[in-house]
């Protein structure tokens, strides 16, 4: 559980910033968008970052990398303070922010970068 709640606070705090630096919308909670996201995210910045490490491994069982953790909090989304709507089938908002970003504040480099890596991904942004 202890993964989990650092890899929810990873996920939320990444969609606060990123919705304050203009970003409206992500992928859905099940897109394999999110499992690339953070495959990346570990790859390139883990070495760096070692709060990273709360992404947990990958399942290579498929087409793509599916982190261990990523189905369960993205069910769990809303028990752990997230607010989403779907748009469509295929992106969701962010509806409730916190006052304070505690996670970007605490890794401001790590989650610029984040927000790079994001941005390189086809469709994860969608805008």
């Amino acid at each position: 559980m202890e993964n989990q709640m650092g890899l929810s606070d990873l996920i939320r705090g990444f969609m606060e910033y990123a919705v304050d630096n203009g970003k409206k919308s992500f992928p859905a909670l099940r897109s394999p968008l999110w499992h690339e996201f953070l495959y990346r995210l570990k790859k390139e910045l883990g070495g760096k970052f070692p709060v990273l490490l709360v992404i947990g491994e990958f399942d290579w069982d498929g087409p793509y990398p599916k982190s261990v953790y990523l189905s369960e909090i993205m069910s769990l989304m809303g028990g752990y303070g997230f607010v989403v709507s779907r748009l469509d089938d295929a992106r969701i908002v962010l509806i409730l922010k916190r006052e304070e970003n505690s996670f970007a504040g605490q890794h401001p480099e790590m989650i610029a970068e984040a927000l790079k890596i994001a941005s390189e991904i086809p469709e994860f942004f969608n805008e």
